[in-house]
């Protein structure tokens, strides 16, 4: 359980001491909110990395540093993990370019995040709360939904959320849309305004028409 930033903060001190090279480090869960005074302790630290050499020498950084990689447990079937790395009071999950092998770090969300610190060679961002949002919405961990009510809560771009959602469904990993779509229903059942929620809907549906039809055509 890390409870305060400069826990974060010692966190990739220690990861730095062992990494050989120049990476960027994005930064996109609990510990993002955290960061943003959204949370007050967080179990995960969610990192994305842009390119899989990054992915590689944080890995390895990792590993050098003492954490022990450990099979995820049910709440993080999602996320599609092989790994999630704890050492102490710290657990890191780790995902390459693409987070729970659906949502791209895409151009968009790279810029929309804001520089936080250099940790040696780390250069750490923290996502935008739009962005955090998305990836809140397809995770089923524990305190995954109270982080997302915590950021409805708070002022974000809609538009952005939406546009980053049109974008992202473009490719063959557009089934996230669906997860994200019952977290949005979800919210405005408990009263929060959604003002994409129409928009949404029908993404879903256009998805779930697709999906039908050729689950059809694969069974003729």
């Amino acid at each position: 359980m890390i409870t305060k930033k400069e826990h974060i903060e010692q966190l990739f001190e220690m990861i730095a001491e062992f990494v050989p090279g120049e990476c960027t480090l994005f930064m996109i869960g609990g510990g993002a909110l955290m960061t943003r005074a959204l949370k007050n302790y967080t179990k995960d630290v969610d990192l994305v990395t842009k390119d899989d050499a990054s992915y590689i020498m944080v890995d390895n950084a990792l590993k050098e540093a003492g954490f022990k990689p450990t099979i995820p447990g049910d709440e993080y079937s999602r996320l599609e993990l092989s790994n999630i790395y704890v050492k102490d009071e710290f657990r890191v999950d780790l995902f390459s370019t693409r987070v729970c092998h659906k949502l791209s770090l895409s151009d968009g969300m790279v810029q929309r995040a804001d520089f936080y610190g250099q940790f040696g060679r780390i250069r750490l961002m923290i996502c935008s709360l739009e962005d955090i949002l998305l990836f809140k919405s397809i995770t089923e961990r524990e305190g995954d939904y109270e982080d997302c009510k915590n950021i409805c809560r708070s002022s974000i771009d809609w538009d952005a959320v939406l546009d980053e959602s049109v974008s992202q469904s473009k490719d063959e990993h557009e089934v996230w849309i669906t997860y994200i779509c019952g977290c949005l229903m979800r919210l405005s059942e408990d009263g929060y305004h959604i003002p994409i929620l129409d928009s949404i809907k029908r993404m879903n549906d256009a998805f779930m028409k697709n999906w039908i039809e050729k689950l059809e055509n694969y069974r003729d």
